[in-house]
């Protein structure tokens, strides 16, 4: 099961791995003596959540040799499938993976969760969360944005 949604794992992982280094190199950089960036901190959470929606679809639209695994595996197993029409199922699939990368948008954009500002509060982190939610909802954007390509490029070969 896990191999039909590799492209979204590997998807997931390089937007971790993006939007880890640019939060670290604009926090370096606002934070230091040279004074290269001055972003007040709210205009700052406000920049990185879109440089993370940016990052995330543009690594979810991103056609790669897992994409392209993905869409094979996704194929063969919706012709396993004892259906007159195995399309109906990857259209299926395709249309739930496209409305739960919006979701995601959506929730990036939102403001975080009050559950989630008392947790990091708790830790002394609360001014973090405008940053961690964003970050944590791009994920979701890069992986199941990858997985719904891997599904289209499965129906546009049928």
């Amino acid at each position: 099961m896990l191999r039909l949604f590799q492209a979204g794992l590997i998807a997931a992982l390089i937007q971790a791995g993006a939007i880890s280094g640019l939060t670290l190199v604009v926090l370096v950089l606002r934070s230091s003596r040279l004074d290269l960036v001055q972003i007040p901190r709210a205009s700052l959470s406000t920049f990185l959540a879109l440089a993370y929606l940016l990052i995330a679809i543009a690594v979810s639209l991103t056609f790669n040799r897992f994409v392209a695994a993905t869409s094979r595996r996704i194929e063969h197993a919706a012709s396993l499938m004892k259906l007159d029409k195995p399309d109906q199922v990857m259209r299926r699939l395709f249309a739930l993976l496209w409305y739960s990368t919006v979701g995601f948008i959506v929730l990036e954009l939102a403001p975080p969760p009050r559950l989630m500002v008392s947790a990091l509060s708790t830790v002394g982190l609360a001014n973090a969360a405008p940053i961690i939610w964003p970050g944590l909802m791009s994920l979701g954007v890069a992986g199941f944005g990858a997985n719904a390509l891997a599904t289209w490029a499965a129906l546009r070969r049928r």
